[in-house]
Parts: structure tokens; sequence; C-alpha cells
């Protein structure tokens, strides 16, 4: 792997296009491969194990459901199962034998379109499709529908990105915000701040970007989430370089219990009377 420590993360608008193939796979197989053709990405293999149950339940279960979604109620039809299978919400809703479990629609009123269409085109692919949506909005998204598949498919993202794309001060609003303090999520924007500092290497007398005024207003405006950092460490501190969050080695402390009811329990439509959670 290139070593940048000497060549910090640059910054980049957070509204660029979400793409994982700008960015260098984090997995260990591409990590250490270095040519080694015959070993295989982690990431192709999760996305293969998504197509094979994705491609059963789609051949087994036609029914489908409309989600009407935001105040537009703009209208996505799926197959419910694909749904209920990949987000314990969803398989509330539909399998709870509870009064509405058997509309045609669901209604989410105050989700976002944009959002969602990036969670189903996820539920059918396995990718995360390119979006201006923010990466630590899709993970809210996922952790809301309960659904931990999405959310480590969406930290996943984060580790590619992150390895060349500086954290930005409204990701870090956004999640401290959003997020409960224990949250993977918050843990692991913590840990990228602590690690690999996102305004290292500036000095006093660099030009003032809009980044870096970002950054001011966010340190400025104090909370509990930045005066931790503020007090016990610093916003320009370079960690131990082994440690930085998007190394294969430290992303089993980011990724959620990748748990999911039995498949056939879903294609046979049986009623939810437990959570996994």
């Amino acid at each position: 792997m290139e070593n940048i420590a000497n060549n910090p993360p640059i910054w980049e608008a957070p509204n660029k296009p979400v793409n994982t193939g700008d960015y260098h796979c984090m997995c260990v197989q591409c990590d250490s491969a270095a040519g080694a053709y015959e070993l295989v990405c982690e990431g192709t293999l999760r996305r293969s194990e998504h197509a094979r149950n994705t491609g059963t339940i789609i051949l087994k279960s036609a029914e489908m459901t409309t989600l009407c979604v935001g105040p537009s109620k703009t209208k996505y039809i799926c197959h419910k199962a694909l749904l209920a299978f990949n987000s314990e919400y969803f398989h509330g809703a539909f399998f709870s034998g509870f009064r509405g479990s058997k509309n045609p629609e669901h209604v989410l009123p105050d989700d976002d379109p944009a959002e969602l269409e990036v969670f189903i085109t996820w539920m059918y692919t396995g990718h995360i499709a390119n979006s201006t949506v923010m990466c630590a909005k899709l993970w809210v998204l996922g952790n809301r529908l309960i659904s931990p598949l999405f959310c480590n498919e969406v930290m996943h993202t984060l580790f590619t990105k992150h390895y060349q794309i500086r954290l930005t001060a409204e990701e870090v609003d956004y999640v401290v915000e959003n997020t409960a303090e224990e949250s993977k999520l918050r843990k692991y924007v913590k840990t990228l701040i602590l690690t690999d500092g996102p305004l290292r290497g500036c000095k006093e007398e660099n030009p003032r970007t809009a980044e870096f005024r970002d950054w001011l207003r966010l340190i400025e405006a104090g909370g509990p989430f930045i005066a931790n950092i503020a007090a016990f460490h610093s916003f320009s501190k370079e960690g131990d370089f082994p440690d930085r969050p998007y190394f294969n080695g430290e992303h089993e402390h980011y990724l959620e219990p990748a748990t999911a009811r039995p498949m056939n329990d879903i294609l046979a439509g049986r009623r939810r009377n437990t959570s996994l959670r």
C-alpha cells in the first residue's frame, strides 16, 4: 500500500457523488494483494452472497408492495419479502400481524426519496449507488430501518472514501446531531479525527479555505463531542498510523453484527413474534 503518512487526504466537497470505484478498496485481500490476482476482494464476496440471497427471494416470492416516500409520496414498487429480509423495520411492518400490515402501500412520510433510492438500489444489487447523499445520512437511514447489512456496506464505503478524502465538518456535525453516543458511526468519526486529524498539516499562515472555516465554526460551536476531543486530543494531531479506522485491521470495531431472519421464515410469510434487537 502507498504510505500516505506524509500525504494527508485531500479535502473534497461533501456532496460529490459517492462512487466506490474512485477509491482504493480497503479490504484485507485488496490491501495485501500487490498483484496477486488469485485473492478475491471481500467486497466482491459480500456482493456475491447478497446477489444469491436476492435472486432466491425474487424467484420464490413475487408479492410486491409500494413504498410512498416523503411529503411528495414518491412511489417505489419493491418485493415485500426482499424488504423484510434486509430490514427489521419492514419485517415488523409486513409480518407483525397488526392491522395495516397487509396494506398494498406502506407510507414513509418523513423519509427522503433520494436516500431510500440508495437503499433500494443496494437491496437489489448489493452496491451503494452513485449519489449526492452524504454517506453518514445513509448509515443513519440503515440504522433507522434496522438494516445492519446496509449500515455495514455504507461503512465500507466510508473506509474506502476516507483513505483518500478528508473527513468534513459537515459530516461530523450531522453525525453528532443524528446518532447516539454509543453508535458505531460516531465511534468511527471520533477515531478518525483522533488518528487522522482533518486539520493536520494546516499552518496558521495557510489560506483560509471554505473547508477550514467550516471546521472553525464547528469547533467554536462546541458541545460534548467537540469538548472531549479538544480537552484530551487535537484536531491537528496525527495519531498512530496503523490505528486509523479505514485500515482493514480496524474495520471490525465499526461494523454491526450481521443478523438476518431465516430466509425460509420470510418466504413462508411467518408472523413476526420476536425482535432481533
